[in-house]
């Protein structure tokens, strides 16, 4: 349990340079992450007609490319920059086994969201702008809430 510290300092690392690693693996993730919110809008519409080339997906309603502009790579950095504060001002505290499952759970729900996010845009043909950015605060409030709890109550921390 020693070692949650180190691992959710590099985890926040990692994710703080998220946009900068997705840019870089790009010909490999951008395919990877178009077929599965492809697969995604497949099975909530599957009789809408959906071609894919590359990173752009062709539909009845729209031509739409997705690049390393997506915001959800940006979403997560945020979120990780929020996170970081949150740990540091609650280090003696939030750097525990139980905060670090709380920022992976955090981290997997907004790549879950921008997932579902990419897919009603293929299903409906329409960009959502600032929606991502709502869902970063609100998971990072969410966290920062777990924060605070976890310091009132500091004799039900596990693996500090």
């Amino acid at each position: 349990m020693k070692m949650a510290k180190p691992t959710l300092l590099v985890l926040m690392a990692v994710s703080i340079a998220a946009p900068a690693i997705v840019r870089n693996r790009w010909p490999v993730y951008g395919p990877w992450l178009v077929h599965q919110a492809v697969c995604l809008a497949q099975a909530i519409a599957p009789s809408q007609p959906i071609l894919v080339a590359g990173t752009t997906v062709f539909t009845a309603q729209t031509e739409m490319l997705i690049s390393t502009d997506c915001s959800g790579a940006l979403g997560v950095r945020t979120f990780s920059i929020i996170g970081a504060v949150v740990l540091l001002l609650n280090w003696r505290y939030a750097a525990n086994f139980r905060f670090l499952l709380l920022y992976l759970g955090s981290e997997a729900i907004l790549w879950l969201y921008n997932l579902a996010r990419l897919a009603f845009e293929i299903i409906y043909g329409e960009q959502q702008y600032g929606v991502s950015e709502i869902m970063v605060v609100v998971v990072a409030g969410l966290l920062a809430l777990a924060a605070v709890r976890m310091a009132r109550s500091p004799g039900k921390l596990s693996g500090a």
